[in-house]
């Protein structure tokens, strides 16, 4: 099955997937050791309307968390397979926060921060035509400023917003503390979600004001670099460049088999 799943999101930016969820899954894909090849798109979006979304085994999948439960259950490859209850529920909360609050403070960050907007939109944008590259731009920008105002996040100031990110930053440090990973001595879920959230603003070369408050925290840097150095270390940028993942168990057969 491995073999032949295909991954469905944006094309890299800053080479980097750009989509923190998209980042996030194919991280978990690494983690847990699952062969898979990236096709990307603008236009093409899965069955809830959004990227990353996957296809396998004849299904069409949408939605990180959905497409990591199905493949951890289908392949028996689970990282969180030997987490407690508590250690379960801690992961969830934290995954909560980041993606349903932090993330929206991403999309400010790069889509109406004009320290930030005008360098990020000339990347996302390079490959549109220029007679119609305002355009798209335009509307792709009012679609998301929608959708961060709708949230409630942009009601707020500047101010404001970057001080709510501060006290979700803070947060995680805390949590984080001195030890290697959020939940225990291995990654998990829960690392994959937090690096593809946090990771896509770190090694973002767009600098703001987003990149120098995680900057404040030392052991979420330290965090980040880590992980990066397991999952992404052929990688310029935060990872989400390459075409595609053999895993190491999968590349040792594809060796034989060419021998």
């Amino acid at each position: 099955m491995s073999e032949k799943l295909v991954v469905n999101n944006f094309p890299p930016i800053f080479a980097s997937q750009f989509s923190p969820f998209g980042l996030k899954l194919e991280s978990w894909l690494r983690l847990a050791g699952i062969s898979y090849r990236n096709e990307w798109s603008f236009r093409k979006l899965g069955p809830k309307g959004k990227l990353p979304f996957v296809a396998t085994d004849g299904k069409v999948i949408g939605d990180s968390e959905l497409i990591i439960q199905y493949l951890a259950a289908r392949t028996g490859k689970d990282p969180d397979a030997n987490l407690n209850l508590d250690a379960r529920a801690e992961g969830l909360m934290i995954r909560r926060m980041v993606e349903e609050h932090f993330y929206f403070v991403i999309l400010y960050s790069r889509w109406q921060d004009e320290a930030v907007w005008p360098a990020f939109s000339a990347e996302v944008f390079r490959s549109v035509p220029w007679p119609i590259r305002g355009l798209i731009r335009s509307k792709a920008q009012k679609s998301v400023l929608q959708s961060i105002f709708k949230q409630g996040l942009s009601r707020h100031e500047p101010s404001e917003i970057y001080g709510k990110a501060r006290a979700d930053l803070e947060a995680l440090s805390i949590k984080l503390g001195s030890k290697p990973y959020f939940l225990g001595p291995e990654p998990t879920l829960t690392d994959t979600s937090v690096y593809g959230h946090l990771a896509n603003i770190l090694y973002q070369p767009v600098t703001g004001q987003l990149q120098q408050e995680i900057r404040k925290f030392d052991n979420l840097c330290d965090y980040c670099d880590r992980l990066k150095a397991i999952w992404w270390p052929k990688e310029e940028g935060a990872g989400g460049s390459e075409a595609k993942f053999i895993a190491p168990d999968q590349a040792d057969v594809s060796q034989r088999r060419s021998a």
